[in-house]
């Protein structure tokens, strides 16, 4: 279950430096041999729910003429490194629904099955 952490002062919360995002984005195009149209978005997102991380990093790709791809990691940007991120990057990313992220939250809406790996019945 998550806590809450009090911050002593705005200035002592991380901060999440430009080159950290950029460096995931460079790595993310070198990998999957993007070209210069693609869009690459780098998120921090943060849960209450039990049972999730408490900081989700997902790295979102879109191209022309292709559905949107996603990749999560269960932690903070800064701790994504790019052994990692190629790992994560070499399996067939997340495709969104084409809903806001409001709508999915309400819903609850996960990958459709054919997406998820299979699992074991033992």
């Amino acid at each position: 279950m998550h806590r809450f952490v009090p911050v002593d002062s705005p200035s002592s919360a991380p901060s999440i430096a430009a080159s950290e995002t950029a460096a995931l984005k460079r790595w993310t195009s070198d990998f999957l041999k993007l070209g210069p149209d693609a869009v690459i978005s780098v998120l921090n997102t943060s849960c209450v729910d039990p049972g999730c991380p408490v900081i989700e990093t997902t790295v979102l790709v879109q191209t022309p003429g292709t559905a949107a791809r996603a990749w999560r990691f269960q932690r903070p940007r800064v701790a994504v490194n790019r052994v990692t991120l190629e790992q994560v990057l070499a399996t067939p990313g997340f495709v969104p629904p084409a809903r806001t992220p409001t709508e999915s939250r309400e819903t609850g809406l996960v990958p459709e099955e054919s997406a998820l790996p299979p699992q074991s019945s033992t």
